[in-house]
């Protein structure tokens, strides 16, 4: 996660870049797509979407949400 100050908005936002699960000795790495953002004061709600990192990662396996993340 990053936290960015944005002048036009005169807030901080997070956004999520990437997300890395480990099960069962395998790892699962996905890229945050550039609409996981919010800002860091406040909660906001958006339909942030995670995408496998690779085509042959195993987060292909996977789902993943989030459900009141701030």
């Amino acid at each position: 996660m990053n936290r960015r100050h944005y002048k036009v908005s005169a807030r901080h936002w997070f956004t999520m870049d990437l997300v890395q699960l480990e099960y069962d000795g395998k790892n699962a790495k996905f890229n945050g797509s550039r609409y996981i953002y919010a800002p860091s004061e406040y909660s906001s709600s958006r339909y942030p979407q995670l995408s496998p990192h690779s085509d042959k990662d195993n987060a292909n396996d996977w789902q993943i949400s989030f459900d009141d993340f701030q």
